[in-house]
This record gives C-alpha cells, structure tokens and sequence, in this order.
C-alpha cells in the first residue's frame, strides 16, 4: 500500500466542505429532538424526514449539475442548511404554543 497524494488532497478537500454541515446539523439534531420532548412528534419526523432524506437527495441530484464534484460535497452543507431554516421556521411558528 503507497501514499497517494492525489487521494490525500481529495479527501483533506472534501472534509473540510463536508465538516461545515456539523454545525447546522446539531441544531437540527436539537430541533427534532427538542419537539419530541414536546411531544411534538409531527414536526419531529418532519424535520428529520426532510433533513435526511428530501433535502439530502434533492441536493445530491442538483448541485453536481451545478458546481461538478464540488458538489457532492457541498450538497450536505445545502441539506443541512435548508433543514436549519425549516428548523428554525418551526421553532419560530410554535413559540407561543410552547412558550418559549
């Protein structure tokens, strides 16, 4: 087994782009779990569904026919992102039924 310097580049590359969803996907994480525990469980799955699955596949669909291979890594960070404003829109529409 040898070092490949190409590989190595891809990948410091692509888990730098990939490490900025981290930051939105624990507050969507939160989110979801925060509406369990309002036994809130419609929301909860629809963060979730749409933050896993809507968000992710429709951005792994589109941006590589945007930005090319670039985009597979950031189709992740536009997930998560777009789930953070749902997240966000959902905190901000209940507030008053929760009180918080």
């Amino acid at each position: 087994m040898g070092y490949d310097a190409d590989l190595h580049a891809l990948t410091a590359s692509a888990f730098r782009i990939y490490s900025i969803s981290f930051i939105f996907m624990g507050f969507n994480i939160f989110g979801s779990g925060f509406f369990t525990a309002l036994n809130n469980g419609f929301i909860s799955a629809l963060i979730s569904f749409f933050r896993t699955f809507v968000f992710q596949a429709a951005c792994v669909l589109l941006l590589p026919l945007i930005f090319g291979m670039e985009g597979i890594w950031f189709s992740i960070v536009a997930a998560e992102l777009t789930a953070f404003v749902l997240t966000v829109c959902c905190l901000v529409r209940n507030r008053t039924k929760y009180g918080y």
